[in-house]
């Protein structure tokens, strides 16, 4: 099985078109850090975000830290995404269900 490179992930999210989720182009139109930035910084701040966005997907999948994602961490990596993501939504199901059993006025004290 071979391995899969970071090298090779980071240009997977700058040119596949499955990826065009993580190069979604930042508003021109909308201030970022109280200024409005022009197009060409925009273009520049959507590809370091890309290249981060890689390198963060990266460290998930290397599960066991040799540099190399194999197809057996990446089955690992998904189970583990599943997981939390099952835990997320048990624990904002429970939130829920306290939250419509808490009183909606709070009694008065003197």
């Amino acid at each position: 099985s071979r391995a899969l490179s970071p090298a090779e992930l980071r240009a997977f999210f700058l040119s596949h078109p499955a990826a065009g989720w993580a190069r979604r182009p930042l508003k021109t139109d909308l201030p970022h850090h109280g200024a409005v930035v022009d197009a060409a910084s925009a273009a520049a701040m959507t590809a370091e975000r890309t290249v981060v966005r890689a390198r963060d997907v990266w460290s998930f999948l290397d599960t066991d830290r040799d540099g190399a994602v194999t197809a057996e961490e990446l089955v690992a990596s998904g189970r583990r995404w599943h997981e939390s993501l099952r835990a997320a939504a048990v624990a904002l199901r429970g939130r829920r269900r306290r939250s419509k059993d808490a009183p909606s006025t709070t009694p008065h004290r003197p």
